[in-house]
């Protein structure tokens, strides 16, 4: 039989997968998953608190200085130069779904990026 997480427990794990640099909602969301069911804003934004305490992080995820992309404004904005890229890409990918599968396991780009990175390097991602 699986242990149920708590609330608490349920956003400390959302913490070590997706970083405290995330927005409230983002955290929130994905600690609901773990938790299969409700968690109130506010223990989600106490546990991130004393989570940074405790690891010695002092980013201020209210302002976009310290949380680049926090709220992915203008995504829907496509400029030629974008429509551009995206045509070569769809050119060197065959099949799209797989692909677009693969990119939601990433939580961000920066994320698959920096995976993608380290495992050129050979190093141990996970």
């Amino acid at each position: 039989m699986v242990k149920k997480l708590t609330q608490i427990e349920s956003v400390l794990e959302a913490l070590e997968i997706i970083g405290c640099l995330s927005s409230i909602g983002t955290l929130k969301a994905k600690a609901e998953e773990f938790y299969g069911g409700y968690i109130h804003e506010t223990t989600v934004y106490s546990v991130r608190g004393e989570w940074k305490k405790a690891n010695g992080i002092e980013a201020d995820c209210r302002s976009y200085d310290s949380q680049p992309r926090r709220n992915m404004l203008n995504d829907d904005y496509m400029s030629l130069s974008n429509q551009l890229s995206a045509k070569k890409l769809m050119n060197l990918i065959t099949d799209f779904d797989p692909f677009e599968k693969l990119l939601a396991d990433f939580h961000s780009l920066e994320h698959m990026v920096n995976c993608v990175k380290k495992v050129r390097r050979k190093r141990k991602v996970a």
